[in-house]
């Protein structure tokens, strides 16, 4: 604390006491003028002497008085804090609660508008007080008289403001970024498109979010750096977004049948349930732009275990019963609905045989390992496709969003090049009687025969495109008559017993 200049005056009778470490003497104006100059600066009491007429004036270091502990002058603020006139371990605590405080002090951190909480020192915050402390402490007490009088007022004129180093630890950002927001990633999740009673509905996208791990650690460093220290702030951590490749707006655009078709289904009851089981696997599917798809897998494997059952299909020119007969019609009807649609077609074969259900080259043949119908998504927009079966018939439906004029029009054209119908093969079974008759295997013929694409426009052809010629093998019916000889007849003989002869007697006798 300063004393006044009467407080750091004494005057001393020099009957009193004699004069130690005297440094100079002078007039008694003279004393009493330099006291008057010193004395507010000066650390320590002044002593003044009276010897004779004269006044001695003694400077020495050791007070009349105890000394006081040390403060800090007067103009003196360490972080916005004012210590004057503080003793260092007042400074020193009411420096330590500022930072204890704004350890507590929150801070935000947003990651895609969730809050996430923590505070300063979740970040590792700490200060260092001693080596500013002790600097300013220095401060008006440099040597001479006259340097510390010059340094005391050139500090009340300008002030001295210090600034504790603060600082944060970097493994304690690091560590609350991966434990506690990257915790907040999640995958992109796609719309979702549903059809029933005719109404399309769609559930929105979920988007995708990654927490950059790096850009956010920097992002709260420079948010700390640019809040001085001072309180509590909000800082957004950086998130990368992903979006889902199915999105809502996709979806959202179909409304329009792009193109169907339907077929008769006929045979036995295991025939139907296998076309309605794979017709089933299908329906629902979306391919997006780009995309392609696979009819035998979508299908899956015609295996008992998927549910499929024994009927009639082509094997070597034969109708045999198989697991999953009957599936071709399925890709058959699908084929025409994507013909409809002007999908791009991949891969498509004919069955080894005639189809019944189907004009010649409109048919598409499955087959596990070497026949397969595959087509890609050549539209801007996502396509559904969708099958329906009802009595006794199947359809498929190609939606998406019309994008074709109005006034165009599309057709397929079935030409038969030629078509022969084998003649029946006759045998003959010596074991069964000529009355007997029997046939096995199915007439079909052989043909030539392709498809062609027709475009109108304002009904008149526009353009015409051959797809595929194709060639089905014929197979004849084999008859069996019986032809066995019937043994011949044998009549046994009749034999007619012989009737006695009467006997005369004398009567009769003489009669004759």
């Amino acid at each position: 604390m300063k004393r006044s200049m009467q407080e750091n005056i004494h005057v001393i009778p020099p009957s009193n006491k004699t004069c130690k470490n005297l440094s100079k003497n002078l007039s008694a104006a003279a004393v009493l003028t330099l006291a008057a100059v010193t004395a507010s600066s000066c650390p320590f009491p002044i002593s003044v002497f009276a010897v004779s007429d004269e006044v001695s004036v003694d400077f020495s270091r050791e007070p009349l008085i105890e000394e006081q502990e040390s403060v800090f002058e007067d103009g003196i603020s360490v972080s916005g804090i004012d210590i004057s006139g503080d003793t260092r371990a007042e400074a020193e605590a009411a420096l330590n609660g500022k930072y204890e405080t704004l350890s507590a002090q929150e801070i935000q951190v947003m990651v895609d508008g969730t809050e996430i909480p923590a505070t300063w020192k979740t970040f590792g915050l700490y200060w260092e007080c001693s080596d500013i402390l002790d600097q300013a402490m220095l401060l008006g007490k440099g040597s001479g008289h006259i340097g510390k009088y010059k340094a005391l007022t050139d500090m009340e004129a300008e002030g001295s403001d210090f600034t504790i180093p603060c600082g944060i630890d970097n493994q304690k950002i690091d560590s609350f970024v991966e434990n506690e927001l990257t915790p907040l990633n999640c995958e992109a999740q796609n719309a979702i498109l549903s059809h029933e009673d005719g109404v399309f509905t769609v559930t929105a996208q979920v988007n995708g979010r990654t927490v950059n791990t790096e850009a956010t650690e920097q992002a709260i460093e420079d948010a700390i750096q640019a809040n001085n220290y001072e309180g509590g702030f909000t800082v957004d951590a950086v998130v990368d977004v992903q979006q889902p490749a199915v999105t809502t707006e996709a979806l959202s655009a179909i409304q329009d049948v792009l193109g169907s078709y339907t077929t008769d289904v006929s045979g036995s009851e295991n025939r139907k349930s296998n076309v309605r089981l794979g017709a089933s696997n299908i329906s629902g599917k979306l391919l997006l732009p780009g995309e392609s798809a696979s009819a035998s897998e979508m299908m899956q494997k015609r295996t008992r275990d998927n549910g499929y059952k024994k009927a009639p299909q082509y094997a070597n020119g034969q109708s045999v019963d198989a697991v999953g007969g009957g599936i071709c019609q399925v890709s058959s009807t699908l084929y025409n609905a994507l013909l409809g649609a002007e999908l791009q077609i991949d891969e498509r074969h004919p069955h080894s045989m005639t189809v019944s259900y189907l004009p010649h080259s409109k048919d598409a043949a499955i087959s596990d390992g070497y026949k397969d119908l595959k087509f890609t998504n050549n539209q801007e927009y996502p396509i559904y496709i969708e099958s329906e079966y009802r009595n006794s018939q199947l359809t498929f439906r190609i939606y998406g969003k019309e994008v074709r004029p109005e006034n165009r029009k599309v057709e397929y054209k079935s030409t038969t090049v030629y078509s022969n119908y084998p003649a029946d093969i006759v045998k003959y079974d010596p074991n069964q009687p000529t009355t007997y008759k029997s046939s096995t295997g199915s007439r079909h013929p052989s043909v030539k025969s392709y498809l062609e694409k027709i475009v109108y426009e304002d009904g008149v052809e526009v353009s015409r495109e051959k797809l595929h010629t194709d060639e089905y093998s014929g197979s004849a019916r084999t008859v069996t008559y019986g032809s066995k000889v019937p043994d011949p007849v044998t009549v046994p003989e009749e034999t007619i017993p012989e009737t006695p002869a009467a006997e005369e007697t004398p009567e009769e006798a003489s009669v004759e």
